[in-house]
């Protein structure tokens, strides 16, 4: 599930050539391709959409739930937060936490 990776170049006819702005699009990794009317879209489709969604909202699941279980198992919000520095964090928030980690990772490893 790759994103399209795009770059539009506006510009009028007498600022610079097709081949300026090839070697100009070249230079900065990317592959220069003229845009023509008839090309498929290259937005993301509606199931990569749902995906992404879905994968946030898993994220931010994970979140709350860890910060719930960091809460409850230190016994007061100021204790998991202001407090906690220097405490040992328990192992069901720390999990919770890490699932939050991999999943924005994983979102990162795909945009990139």
């Amino acid at each position: 599930m790759q994103p399209a990776r795009t770059m539009r170049v506006a510009t009028d006819s007498s600022a610079a050539s097709s081949e300026e702005i090839r070697v100009a699009v070249a230079w900065t990794g990317l592959r220069p391709d003229k845009w023509r009317a008839d090309n498929a879209s290259t937005s993301p489709s509606d199931e990569q959409r749902r995906v992404e969604t879905a994968l946030t909202a898993a994220g931010v699941g994970f979140l709350l739930l860890g910060l719930a279980l960091h809460v409850w198992l230190i016994g007061s919000i100021r204790a998991a937060i202001a407090e906690g520095v220097g405490r040992i964090v328990p192992w069901p928030a720390v999990a919770a936490y890490g699932a939050v980690i991999i999943l924005g990772a994983r979102h990162v490893v795909v945009m990139a």
